[in-house]
């Protein structure tokens, strides 16, 4: 009796991992499956996203496709096999495709075979396949690989930062000894690619943001990244310390600002000279050890003034300078101020 008893507790055991063990065999990522939606709800992104999926097999959904891979400017088409529901290949019947939000009616072939040529932009998209003779739509992925890889830089003003990219052809073969174009602040520039398919573009522009366009000339793909260059020269007010020169002075009273040389990397510069110049003052300073120079301007009249700053003949800061009359409240030494506008130039 306890031997009977222990081999039904075996039995049961068995029986159960081998449900389990089955189970985990259905599940292939290469398998098409079957959407749990209606078909016409079916309206497809560009944007990846997760989608509620029945396990019902292929051949209950009569259509055999995969996820696809490829390189930008690949006429590689997107392959589907169909059948009916007896399992016949479904021959010369309008099929869908929808990818992108747009959808497209296909003939098949013969032997059921459908075909969609995919000339997106790289990125990676769903496409919904539809067969109208078992009624049912399969999801696939599709992923695009760029020909351009670039990235956005964040440089300081003509320091050795530059912008690189590398290109490749529609199998993703880096590009050898190919001319590749960029666009940035409007002017075009040639580069050839090294032999790994490298290119550079020195980026000498004034402090800013930029935007710089590369073209593939090969697959005639273009790309887009972000080129923002930063100043080696700030400046700050002493009164407000911010970027704005917002000023508020009284009568008898000098202004001064605080201005900060960097280096190629963003660290204080000493020993550097500096000029000022506010409506025709001119001041000749150096910074110290901790790169700053502090300036003072007996400003007696309460308007706008342009005040600019150089170092090295290269660099420069400008900003509008507004002063603004103050009234005293009980303490003198601290001023209210007036309602002024101001910004930089």
């Amino acid at each position: 009796m306890k031997f009977k008893k222990t081999f039904l507790i075996l039995l049961f055991a068995l029986t159960i991992f081998s449900i389990s063990a089955v189970s985990a065999e259905d599940v292939d990522s290469n398998n098409t499956y079957e959407v749990s939606l209606d078909s016409a709800e079916i309206l497809m992104s560009g944007e990846i996203t997760e989608m509620p999926v029945k396990d019902t097999p292929v051949e209950q959904t009569g259509i055999i496709s995969e996820n696809m891979t490829k390189h930008y400017g690949d006429d590689a088409p997107f392959c589907a096999n169909f059948t009916d529901k007896n399992g016949t290949p479904l021959a010369n019947e309008t099929v869908t495709f929808t990818i992108n939000n747009v959808s497209y009616n296909k003939t098949t072939d013969s032997d059921g075979v459908a075909k969609l040529n995919i000339t997106l932009e790289s990125g990676k998209y769903i496409i919904a396949t539809y067969n109208p003779s078992t009624n049912k739509t399969a999801i696939n992925t599709i992923n695009i690989l760029s020909g351009i890889e670039g990235k956005d830089i964040t440089k300081f003003c003509r320091n050795g930062t530059h912008y690189i990219a590398k290109l490749y052809d529609k199998t993703g073969k880096a590009l050898v000894n190919q001319t590749v174009r960029f666009n940035i602040h409007g002017v075009f520039y040639n580069r050839t690619t090294d032999e790994n398919g490298r290119v550079i573009l020195n980026i000498s522009l004034d402090p800013g943001k930029y935007v710089i366009t590369v073209y593939n000339l090969v697959t005639g793909e273009q790309a887009a990244n972000n080129v923002t260059v930063l100043s080696r020269m700030t400046m700050v007010d002493l009164v407000q310390k911010s970027k704005d020169m917002i000023i508020y002075v009284r009568d008898h009273h000098s202004v001064g600002c605080l201005v900060t040389v960097l280096d190629d990397l963003g660290k204080p510069l000493a020993n550097q000279n500096v000029t000022l110049n506010v409506n025709g003052i001119i001041q000749n300073k150096t910074t110290g050890g901790n790169g700053t120079v502090e300036v003072w301007f007996a400003l007696k009249e309460y308007k706008e003034y342009n005040i600019c700053t150089a170092t090295s003949g290269n660099f420069f800061v400008s900003q509008k300078l507004l002063t603004n009359r103050a009234f005293i409240t009980g303490d003198d030494s601290k001023y209210q101020p007036s309602a002024v506008n101001a910004g930089k130039i």
